[in-house]
């Protein structure tokens, strides 16, 4: 069997940007997205957060099928090339079975050592994934606040969320605490298990990004290839430039964010266990947009959400 590498980090600390680059070593087999020269890398499964346990108990036929025809479909599996096929032929009896035979197989077929997975989400998984495999391997980065939350609010503004006032006091209020949440579970995971997770800094990577790169490669037992230094895919940057960078936060709204931080870093690691639990329960699980974008693709819905066509299209007139 290939060993599991995990990268976790909350999002907009660069997950995609180091991913993408631990994922140009020989030897580490990732699914990847998405044209060279063109924004795209390593595809998130949000597996151990939407998928594990969504089905019910997999050894029930009707459970297991439920699982294999959703799962088969979305993005990230489709990506492996595998099919359906292969999760019927191997009947998984667990849900970390499943992704653990999917991941093993696609290392195997790209003769790799080790496959390699990143996800924000699965940063309050981590303890149950080592639970699952116990020769997997974690790295986190973690991004100082400002530029987090700077990032963040320039992704809304882009996606034509605009927040101004109030609203945007509690848009960044709701990030600096999902934030401490996410690390407030990977420093607890760390603190338990310090030989399986490495926590790098994004400016670190920024400054000096051959020093962060070897580093993980000796973390992972991995030789540091020069490869690694160079993404064939764009970066996912938020910004044009450095004074649009400036410009989402303003000199009293980014003192606000820096004396609010040491608040919520106090907060014990148990109280965002329970704030999480409590809101996945009340919000549901919710797959992002984009996670069965091979189907829109295939089935010519790239324009699904389009204004005109948001409505039940399957009601509309025939024209």
């Amino acid at each position: 069997m290939a060993k599991p590498i995990f990268l976790v980090g909350w999002r907009r600390s660069g997950t995609t940007w180091l991913g993408n680059l631990i994922s140009q070593h020989t030897n580490i087999a990732s699914i990847l997205g998405g044209k060279p020269g063109e924004r795209g890398g390593c595809v998130e499964s949000f597996y151990f957060s939407h998928m594990a346990g969504r089905f019910g108990d997999l050894k029930n036929y009707n459970n297991r099928i439920y699982f294999i025809e959703v799962f088969g479909s979305c993005t990230y599996y489709e990506l492996s090339g595998l099919g359906k096929a292969f999760l019927y032929e191997r009947r998984p009896h667990s849900y970390e079975d499943a992704f653990r035979q999917l991941m093993d197989r696609y290392a195997e077929l790209k003769g790799a050592d080790f496959w390699f997975e990143k996800n924000p989400s699965h940063s309050f998984h981590v303890g149950e994934i080592a639970g699952y495999y116990q020769d997997a391997k974690f790295v986190a980065i973690k991004r100082g606040i400002v530029g987090q939350v700077r990032s963040a609010l320039q992704i809304n503004k882009i996606e034509g969320i605009q927040a101004q006032g109030l609203k945007k006091f509690l848009y960044v209020l709701k990030e600096i605490i999902s934030y401490f949440m996410a690390f407030k579970h990977i420093d607890y995971f760390k603190s338990k298990h310090p030989q399986k997770m490495l926590i790098v800094s994004y400016e670190e990577l920024v400054k000096d990004r051959r020093q962060v790169i070897t580093a993980i490669c000796d973390f992972l037992g991995l030789e540091f290839q020069p490869a690694m230094l160079e993404s064939p895919y764009k970066m996912a940057t938020s910004f044009k430039s450095e004074a649009e960078r400036e410009a989402i936060l303003s000199p009293a709204q980014e003192k606000m964010v820096k004396i609010l931080s040491p608040f919520f870093a106090l907060i014990p690691y148990r109280v965002y266990r329970i704030l999480y639990r409590t809101a996945k329960k009340i919000q549901g699980i919710h797959f992002p947009h984009w996670f069965f974008s091979t189907k829109l693709e295939q089935y010519g819905w790239d324009d699904i959400y389009d204004p005109e066509r948001t409505g039940d299209i399957l009601n509309k007139p025939a024209e």
